[in-house]
């Protein structure tokens, strides 16, 4: 599991922006690369 932070809501709108989730690896990556959040410091 990873945590990120959202920059937008997310490729379907279910996140709020600012908002900390933790999220399996993969999907944290594929949110990452498509500019919706960034990699929060463990």
């Amino acid at each position: 599991m990873r945590k990120v932070k959202m920059l937008t809501t997310g490729p379907n709108g279910q996140y709020k922006k600012g908002q900390v989730v933790e999220v399996d690896a993969a999907r944290a990556q594929a949110l990452i690369d498509g500019k919706h959040a960034e990699e929060v410091s463990p």
